[in-house]
């Protein structure tokens, strides 16, 4: 678990580095992220949890 953390921390470094040297404004560029990922990543994670929970539900309310 602690590896795929590190693993993950370190490509966002990565990113923001590419990015940095590219010549993108992260101070524009990541509340711009994190507002895309709200409107459109999340929902999808919400609703695959709440899939799996009613799917679990109706397997404890058969026996």
């Amino acid at each position: 678990m602690v590896k795929k953390i590190t693993i993950g921390i370190v490509i966002l470094i990565v990113v923001f580095f590419i990015l940095a040297v590219i010549g993108v404004n992260l101070s524009v560029f990541l509340p711009i992220a994190i507002q895309w990922a709200t409107k459109f990543v999340l929902p999808w994670i919400f609703l695959y949890w709440f899939i799996r929970y009613v799917k679990a539900k109706e397997v404890d309310n058969r026996g």
